[in-house]
């Protein structure tokens, strides 16, 4: 008798292949072993149908990748967020600007970079003397002493 699933020759009275594990069908032993088509003459599978069996067992590994990718696109993703939009970095984003409106010559606009980077650090120190030196290019003596006064 052979196994009807892999092609092995079984013994006689088996209950299960010794190959393949698969439970033997109880025919009669006078009747033609079946065998399947990757069999015939106990011949072993193709690489074809090898490929076809590694292929089922491989969902398992695919699931696996697809999370780490998801959980790795999660970790740049937040690292991303902090990184753009920390206060740190929007500290950084006020004084930047604060500090190419000087360049331009725009006082104005660098009081109110310097008061929104002021709200976001309050104890920066830094921030507060660039705001009196703006007011005091834009004329306005009374807000930049009253900085001078509170922080310095």
């Amino acid at each position: 008798m052979f196994c009807t699933k892999c092609g092995e020759r079984l013994q006689e009275n088996a209950k299960f292949c010794v190959k393949c594990g698969a439970p033997v069908a109880n025919i009669n032993s006078n009747s033609v072993p079946a065998v399947s088509s990757n069999s015939l003459f106990n011949e072993p599978a193709t690489e074809v149908e090898l490929f076809d069996k590694k292929k089922k067992g491989m969902g398992g590994l695919i699931v696996a990748l697809a999370i780490l990718a998801l959980a790795l696109a999660a970790g740049i993703g937040a690292g991303l967020y902090i990184f753009v939009f920390s206060e740190d970095a929007q500290y950084k984003k006020c004084v930047a600007a604060a500090e190419k409106c000087i360049d331009d010559e725009d006082y104005e606009g660098a009081a109110g970079y310097y008061l929104s980077a002021i709200k976001i650090k309050k104890d920066d120190e830094d921030s507060y003397i660039e705001l009196a030196k703006a007011y005091e290019q834009i004329d306005d003596m009374d807000k930049a002493i009253a900085i001078y006064l509170k922080k310095v």
